[in-house]
């Protein structure tokens, strides 16, 4: 009888008459579970701030795509001549990818599934959707990152109608707080000094979320 690896996830047929499945039990197991569920890895989302929260999924890394982060120079039209390039600002980077509530057979994941909604809504007291930390190996450790969309698509329900497993196609955005500079210029400043006026100091001070002012996550 020939030797059967566990790698192998074809059929062969044995002169016995019987046909031997080869793989390991979990390599099946995945094969057969339904709703078209593939490899993840897990994931999670917290909130930054005062009563955060972390909500736990599973990523599918086939799907993980990152964008923006490089580049920002704009074409300057001028009229009978050349154009040329002129930079303007970089853009801030976004991460797609899908990721998966799975509570099947039989659990609901109803709650899950309104915990992250709500990352991505304000607040019943008009408060701006919270920053969110990515916990996915390195690629959101390093930024804090703002929901831009995201879609439901292939789902699995139970008796009840309640979901038990979803995919949901997510994107976030890198945050940055914007910086606002108050009072006079500095070559202002230092004339006033020097005529014996009080300089009025350069205060900055960071645009949270909302454009309300106040302490915001930095990228």
């Amino acid at each position: 009888m020939p030797r059967i690896g566990r790698g192998d996830l074809t059929t062969q047929n044995i002169k016995l008459g019987v046909t031997v499945r080869r793989g390991n039990r979990r390599q099946r197991n995945q094969r057969r579970r339904p709703g078209g569920m593939t490899r993840v890895t897990k994931g999670s989302l917290t909130s930054v701030g005062r009563g955060g929260g972390s909500l736990r999924f599973q990523v599918n890394p086939e799907t993980v795509e990152q964008s923006g982060g490089v580049g920002g120079w704009l074409d300057v039209d001028r009229p009978r001549r050349w154009s040329v390039l002129e930079f303007g600002s970089v853009p801030l980077t976004t991460l797609t990818f899908d990721l998966w509530f799975d509570g099947w057979p039989d659990r609901s994941i109803e709650s899950e599934i309104g915990r992250l909604r709500n990352m991505g809504q304000p607040t019943a007291k008009g408060d701006p959707p919270p920053l969110l930390r990515l916990n996915y190996g390195r690629l959101g450790n390093q930024n804090v990152w703002v929901v831009e969309s995201m879609d439901f698509g292939d789902e699995l329900r139970n008796r009840n109608l309640q979901r038990v497993r979803v995919r949901c196609t997510i994107t976030l955005k890198q945050y940055r707080a914007a910086e606002v500079t108050f009072g006079h210029a500095r070559r202002f400043n230092q004339r006033r000094g020097r005529r014996g006026g009080n300089a009025s100091p350069r205060t900055r001070r960071r645009v949270g979320s909302g454009g309300a002012l106040g302490g915001g996550g930095g990228g």
